[in-house]
């Protein structure tokens, strides 16, 4: 592995990371509003809407915690991730082709709604997951100031991914 695609793999397993400590964190802290989300997409009954909303946001703690660890958990943590991503995609996909007007709490509280930028934003996860994934592990630890440097990289990645509606809305200003 080239020292190169070494540093694109730990970005895209410390972006993983991030993105789904984040998501998890946010979802727990406007908890009424996500499992409002899921109600509306799933048509659960409240009680059922509050297990499967409490259910998401342990997955995705435990693929941010699994992802953030290096050495033999970070592959389970980055494969829970992806199936998590395919999932949520499959849910978004689904909800656009129906048509249905859907409220995204992806990140917290929002009055966004779902539209084909999440699903830009899932593919650039699931893209992130499969590299990781698939590509070759480091053979060598990394220097703490790489991975900071890393890290850095990986929470502009975050940045952009929660904000990509508002960034479309900006370019398309003329």
């Amino acid at each position: 592995m080239t020292t190169a695609t070494m540093y694109i793999s730990e970005t895209c397993r410390l972006y993983v990371a991030i993105l789904f400590l984040f998501s998890a964190a946010a979802k727990t802290f406007s908890f009424r509003d996500f499992e409002k989300t899921v109600t509306e997409g799933v048509g659960l009954p409240p009680w059922g809407s509050r297990y499967s909303a409490l259910v998401v946001i342990l997955a995705e703690a435990l693929a941010g915690l699994l992802s953030s660890l290096t050495g033999a958990w970070a592959r389970p943590g980055v494969s829970l991730a992806l199936f998590l991503s395919l999932l949520f995609t499959g849910f978004v996909a689904t909800m656009l082709v129906q048509g249905r007007s859907i409220r995204c709490n992806c990140f917290g509280q929002s009055d966004d709604r779902l539209s084909p930028l999440d699903l830009v934003r899932n593919g650039v996860l699931t893209t992130a997951c499969s590299y990781y994934l698939f590509g070759v592990s480091p053979a060598r630890s990394i220097s703490t100031v790489a991975c900071f440097l890393l890290l850095a990289m990986a929470t502009i990645a975050l940045l952009v991914s929660v904000n990509l509606k508002g960034i479309a809305g900006i370019l398309r200003m003329e």
